[in-house]
C-alpha cells in the first residue's frame, strides 16, 4: 500500500458512532476464558489477571513517560496524546458489562454468534 499525502476524506470514531446508535459505550477488548477451562487453569488465569492489574498500576504511575514516548514515536499526530490517554478506560464497570451483554444479545439475534444468555466475571 502506497503512502499518500492526500488528506483522508472521512474519519470515523467508532466509539462515538456506536454510542450514538446504541446508547452504550464500546467494549474494545476483553480477556475471555471458557467456563470449561477456568477450574483447570485457575492459578494461571489468576496470574494473568494479577499481571494485568499490576500493569495498569504501572501505567498510571508512569503516564508521563508513556505520553512522552508516544509523542516521540508518533510526532505527526495532531491531537493531544495526553488528553486522548485520559479518555481510555481500563476498568470493566457495570455499564461496560451491560454494553458487552447488549452486543452479544444483538449479535446472537442477528445470527452472527451463538445466543449468549449470561456472562460470568472473575474476581481479582
Amino acid at each position: 500500500m502506497a503512502i499518500s499525502s492526500e488528506p483522508i476524506p472521512y474519519i470515523y470514531d467508532l466509539g462515538d458512532l456506536w454510542l450514538r446508535k446504541t446508547g452504550f459505550p464500546v467494549v474494545f477488548a476483553v480477556f475471555a476464558v471458557r467456563d470449561s477451562v477456568v477450574e483447570k487453569y485457575s492459578s494461571q488465569i489468576k496470574s494473568v489477571v494479577s499481571s494485568y492489574h499490576a500493569s495498569l498500576c504501572c501505567l498510571e504511575e508512569e503516564k508521563e513517560d508513556v505520553v512522552l514516548k508516544a509523542r516521540a514515536k508518533y510526532p505527526d499526530i495532531i491531537y493531544d496524546i495526553n488528553s486522548y490517554f485520559d479518555l481510555l478506560q481500563f476498568k470493566f464497570d457495570d455499564e461496560l458489562k451491560r454494553a458487552l451483554m447488549f452486543y452479544y444479545t444483538v449479535a446472537g439475534e442477528m445470527g452472527l454468534l451463538k445466543q449468549v444468555t449470561r456472562l460470568n466475571y472473575l474476581d481479582k
